[in-house]
Order: structure tokens, then C-alpha cells, then sequence
């Protein structure tokens, strides 16, 4: 991850977020992951979306019809995505400091 970072690389960005989305959808699901996707819904490269809020749903979509236990995948891996758009943006839009989320 630090590499796909520091990186302007896109085609290498492209394989290491196709990889995050694969396992997103195995069961070997790791929560860091999820923050990372979020933490890219903020991020751009040459001024477009890397990637979608939408998009990010649809794989979580994918995920829940999987047939893996929803608990222990697909909610777990929503929290951090809920968290974001419920906490984090509105606290942003009615302007409360970051220091109460």
C-alpha cells in the first residue's frame, strides 16, 4: 500500500485496487482494507475520482449476495464506509470540529 501511494503509476494503482476489491470478495476479508477504500473515496488523480462512492457499494452489494455470512463480511466491512458517510461528512457539513469524531 505504501507503494501505491507514493506511485503515479496508474496502471500499477488500477491492479492494486482490482486485488482490494478480490478481497473484499473472498472470505479472508481484512477490515484495514475497508478504511483504505474510504480513505481513497476522498482521494484524486488528475482530477477525477479514484474511486466512487457508488462503486465501493456495488462491490459491498456483490459481497452481501456472495453467500458468505453477512455479519462476519459484509456488515463488518460496512462499518468503516457507514462511518464515513454518517459521522465524518455530516460532522463536516454542519462544520463540527474533528476533535468530536
Amino acid at each position: 500500500l505504501k507503494k501505491y501511494i507514493n506511485t503515479n503509476k496508474s496502471d500499477f494503482q488500477v491492479a492494486v485496487l482490482d486485488l482490494l476489491v478480490q478481497l473484499l470478495l473472498i472470505r479472508h476479508f481484512i477490515y484495514c482494507i475497508a478504511e483504505f477504500l474510504v480513505m481513497l473515496l476522498h482521494d484524486t488523480l488528475h482530477s477525477k475520482q479514484v474511486i466512487k462512492a457508488q462503486g465501493l457499494i456495488k462491490h459491498y452489494d456483490s459481497l452481501l449476495a456472495s453467500g458468505h455470512e453477512p455479519k462476519t463480511h459484509a456488515l463488518a466491512a460496512l462499518e468503516p464506509v457507514l462511518y464515513d458517510f454518517f459521522l465524518v461528512r455530516v460532522m463536516r457539513i454542519i462544520k463540527i470540529p474533528k476533535t468530536f469524531y
